[in-house]
């Protein structure tokens, strides 16, 4: 087998497809309405389980084990894949307490004798079949150590395969049945037939973990894997390189922005979506980085604090010949492509770094084009836990490396700096190269391999910040008070974040009669990163894709004024552009297969803006498309808040109110305006919201006016 990629064979957390167990678990009797989406409202410890099954590898079970299994008179069968032997332990019973213990005996007497760290997998365990078994379940490092009766731990671990599926795009198991070829049963007539539909739950199990085990994939979660690809490349490349470490006063003073993700206009027709293939992948496969200076034992990145008047003084001279640049390239209308305007800022740029700046207004040069460099500002600040695009005297930005060009369009003045002398092309820019060229080729083939090349381009950069975080629980009755109240005003939620500067604190709420507990997940005050993270390049990376992304939109933002209603932005995510149809022609020769070219993702007759990430798009043809952040197509989601660490609780997840603070305000012409703070949202926006709703609402319950 032709393995792409492989972790260390002494890896304890590794999946290997026929040296783990597998299992599922029923709540219903055979002959009860069956609804699986029903069944994921359960309050899944005291309903109980009817049914099991677990596949045991044949090894792990010797003669004297199974004889005590069938003697419970639980069930067994021989299961051979691809020369691989397990053995089915299964058991029904509508006696449903009956039936744990049973499931206890089975998972009790293979964990006795192992010896070595083995995984049981389910499917969306974390919140369901693992909470069947919690009482013996303790965590550890990413995973749940099994426990027998008398509390002693076994080698028996418990792992979820669905980040795996959905990393694949798969967010339910029968849609990855369906990708696997062994759809999941239906239409059982009998406890037999009703058996067999929770065995092929395992079979699709099983040949998933096979799958990614061909594709080279052995870690217990897509992030773990393209942190072991990312250090193994970096090791590579820097073979005397241990530990990464990155200036921690530099990364603490550089805020790690991430995307854009601003709404523009709340309505478009005739909406063309362009989205840039493999964003993240390009801007690390052509861009230039920070240079890693490679000593005894580990790397280095350089960087010079201040920014001097002399270099200021070269500064000015290169933002002066690139606002004559843009603006002949602007007068022309010729073509604007990352491409170009990345070779001349690696041409003439005297400064790589970051720039603390304020911003008086525009430039005179620019007034012709105010409006739209206003509407579509570039440089982001946080404020009250928002990430905001918009322009404020007051406030000082920060202008991240390339994103230095489009400082020629304001009255600035530079106030400190952060250079790093040593930059080059990212030190695995041809292993991205090389990855997305293989993507591209199996994508072609039809090779299932294309997922798996995907996952490890588009997750990999995330290595690059990866917070090192505490847990620790609130017993000081000030600092509960505080969370208490916090935790009522947010609507007692299971989880909800706190902003403190440019740090997240997530607070858990764990339900308690009579009142809630609490734990903090903090960044390690010790150590904000992990030990082989390197925040500047996860900084980098961010801002080379705004960068990119915004390189596109020049082409619309400065459009001559004739053409400025017919060469339109409506909206822009992360890695994408709605726009007119005219600018998406315009566009037509940056359309291709190439990293960093634009394809077109949709086309739509209608589309609904209403905040980040939550639109509704009308196609010519097919059902409309809704994306709302929090709740997927739903306006308002019903969500279930249980795991092996909180008790069960319904709630609701509303996509949007409307009536709280905004982070653009929208104004009667449909337009979405910059705000300095986040505002809330205005008449315009309810009514917005409240058409959006009935017209595309599928709950027939929420056809009504939001209640204000």
């Amino acid at each position: 087998m032709n393995y792409a990629f492989r972790l260390s064979e002494h890896s304890k957390h590794t999946l290997e497809w026929d040296k783990c167990l597998y299992y599922d678990v029923e709540t219903a009797k055979w002959d009860e309405t069956f609804d699986d989406e029903q069944r994921q409202l359960l309050n899944i410890r005291k309903e109980g389980i009817t049914a099991f099954t677990v596949r045991v590898p044949k090894n792990l079970l010797n003669e004297a084990k199974l004889e005590k299994i069938i003697a419970r008179k639980i069930q067994k069968r021989d299961v051979s894949i691809d020369g691989a032997e397990f053995v089915d332990l299964y058991y029904y019973d509508e006696t449903k307490a009956a039936t744990l213990r049973k499931l206890y005996f089975v998972l009790d007497t293979v964990a006795r004798g192992l010896r070595k760290t083995t995984y049981l997998c389910g499917f969306n365990n974390e919140h369901f079949d693992d909470l069947i078994i919690a009482d013996r379940l303790s965590e550890d490092i990413n995973r749940w150590r099994y426990h027998l009766p008398d509390g002693t731990p076994t080698k028996l671990y418990t792992t979820d395969l669905l980040p795996w599926s959905k990393a694949y795009g798969f967010h339910k198991l029968a849609e990855l049945g369906d990708y696997l070829g062994m759809p999941k049963l239906t239409g059982w007539t009998n406890k037999d037939e009703y058996m067999d539909y929770n065995m092929r739950d395992v079979d699709i199990l099983t040949y998933f973990v096979k799958l990614l085990n061909s594709h080279g994939l052995y870690a217990l979660r897509p992030a773990t894997e393209a942190r072991h690809m990312m250090s193994r490349e970096l090791l590579h490349a820097f073979p005397g390189i241990h530990r990464i470490f990155s200036d921690k006063q530099v990364s603490d003073s550089i805020p790690l922005i991430g995307g854009r993700t601003e709404p523009y206009y709340s309505t478009g027709t005739d909406v063309y979506c362009l989205d840039v293939n493999s964003l993240y992948p390009y801007v690390m496969a052509n861009f230039h980085y920070p240079e890693i200076i490679p000593y005894a034992r580990y790397g280095q990145i350089e960087h010079i604090r201040g920014c001097t008047p002399a270099r200021q003084l070269r500064i000015d001279e290169f933002l002066q010949s690139a606002s004559d640049w843009l603006l002949k390239t602007a007068e022309r209308y010729a073509l604007i492509t990352p491409d170009i305007t990345r070779e001349y800022f690696e041409t003439n740029s005297p400064w790589f770094g970051v720039l603390h700046v304020k911003l008086h207004g525009i430039a005179d040069d620019w007034k012709e084009y105010e409006q739209q460099i206003m509407h579509y500002f570039p440089f982001a600040h946080k404020c009250n836990g928002y990430t905001l695009f918009s322009y404020d005297p007051n406030t000082i930005y920060t202008v991240q490396f390339y994103e230095l060009m489009w400082l020629a369009f304001f009255d600035y003045e530079i106030l400190d700096g952060i250079e790093y002398p040593d930059h080059d092309k990212f030190v695995i820019a041809d292993f991205i190269k090389e990855l997305y060229n293989k993507r591209k080729q199996a994508k072609a083939q039809g090779d299932s391999m294309e997922r798996a090349y995907k996952i490890l381009l588009n997750a990999g950069y995330g290595i690059w910040a990866t917070r090192q975080h505490t847990t620790r629980s609130v017993t000081q009755q000030t600092e509960y008070a505080t969370y208490y109240k916090l935790w009522e005003e947010a609507g007692k939620p299971h989880e909800f974040q706190i902003i403190d500067g440019n740090d997240t604190i997530t607070v858990l709420a764990y339900d308690a009669h009579p009142q809630p507990r609490f734990r903090l997940r903090i960044a390690d005050p010790n150590q904000r990163y992990a030990d082989n993270t390197i925040p500047i390049y996860a900084i980098a990376t961010t801002s080379h894709a705004r960068f990119t992304l915004y390189s596109y939109m020049l082409n619309g933002i400065l459009s001559p004024h004739e053409i400025q209603d017919t060469h339109r932005i409506y909206y822009v995510d992360t890695d994408s552009i709605f726009c007119s149809q005219h600018l998406a022609e315009f566009l037509q020769p940056c359309i291709g297969p190439e990293l960093g070219q634009l394809k077109i993702e949709g086309h739509y007759k209608e589309c609904y803006w209403l905040a980040p990430k939550s639109y509704v798009a009308v196609p010519y043809t097919g059902e409309p498309i809704k994306k709302l952040k929090g709740t997927g197509p739903e306006f308002i989601r019903r969500i279930v808040a249980q795991s092996k660490t909180t008790d069960y609780r319904e709630y609701d997840r509303v996509a949007l109110d409307p009536t709280t603070p905004q982070k653009r305000k929208l104004l009667p012409s449909g337009q979405f305006q910059a705000t300095p703070s986040p505002e809330p949202g205005t008449p315009d926006l309810v009514a917005l919201y409240n058409y959006v709703l009935q017209r595309f609402s599928d709950d027939p319950s929420l056809d009504l006016e939001l209640d204000l």
